[in-house]
């Protein structure tokens, strides 16, 4: 075959189209930037929260707390059942018994807390007042199991004789 004529099988090749090539070292530094970025946020984050928590105010008065709890809950106590009112008195109360006895006094009953205290007991408070807190959790005690009535007569005395002894608790 002469060579200038075209050969009819092959056909002209034809070259991939051309592809921009991309900016390798555009794409790395802004993948590094925002993974800088996410890092300092982060990093500011956590600095943020550990200042919010390291200022702690001074320690919490129980006799303070109990207070102010037992008074909120003399504004409100109409609104409540009387378990309700019960377990508010009993929790108000036991601000000032934690604080004094610790925090196993919590899950005992007065009989309980009386036998397993008693040493304690007799260290800070007289017989009056001892006898003033068996009154004020057998009141709770008989407010949290008695059927629930509308009448409110017995909430109020009670509230305010817990107030009156938290208030009367030696330091």
């Amino acid at each position: 075959m002469p060579a200038t004529e075209p050969i009819p099988d092959i056909k002209e090749i034809i070259p991939p189209p051309e592809i921009a090539d991309p900016d390798k070292g555009g794409i790395l530094f802004f993948c590094a930037a925002a993974a800088t970025l996410l890092i300092l946020s982060i990093l500011i984050l956590f600095w943020i929260k550990s200042r919010k928590k390291s200022p702690q105010s001074e320690p919490i008065d129980p006799r303070k707390a109990a207070l102010d709890h037992l008074h909120a809950l003399k504004h409100r106590y109409v609104d409540l059942s009387a378990h309700e009112v019960a377990h508010e008195t009993v929790t108000g109360l036991r601000l000032v018994i934690v604080h004094n006895f610790g925090l196993k006094s919590l899950n005992l009953t007065p009989e309980e807390f009386f036998t397993t205290s008693k040493e304690k007991i007799m260290q800070i408070f007289n017989n009056e007042d001892k006898e003033r807190l068996l009154s004020i959790l057998h009141g709770c005690d008989r407010l949290r199991f008695a059927p629930e009535k509308e009448d409110t007569s017995e909430r109020l005395p009670l509230i305010e004789k817990t107030i009156q002894f938290v208030r009367n608790i030696p330091d």
